[in-house]
């Protein structure tokens, strides 16, 4: 199954803050995908809580707006590339 990277903004303890970029369906804004229009799902947050992210490119006659995102996450079953 393909995944979106990450980049590592800071590490502190077992905590780590990351970025990723991927797609996000203007129906379902909680949740980042791989690619535009795949329903291959890279993030997703609570719907109870829209995350804040950049839109890098708006999505034109029906694709999706490409964002990134930072988010938070812990160092267990990382892998390096």
């Amino acid at each position: 199954m393909p995944t979106n990277g990450i980049d590592v903004i800071e590490e502190s303890g077992d905590k780590i803050k990351f970025s990723l970029r991927g797609f996000v369906n203007p129906t379902a804004s909680n949740v980042i995908y791989y690619s535009n229009g795949e329903r291959i799902i890279a993030l997703s947050f609570a719907k109870t809580k829209t995350p804040k992210y950049e839109i890098i490119k708006k999505g034109e006659t029906g694709k999706w707006d490409e964002v990134k995102v930072i988010a938070y996450t812990t160092k267990d079953n990382l892998e390096k590339s």
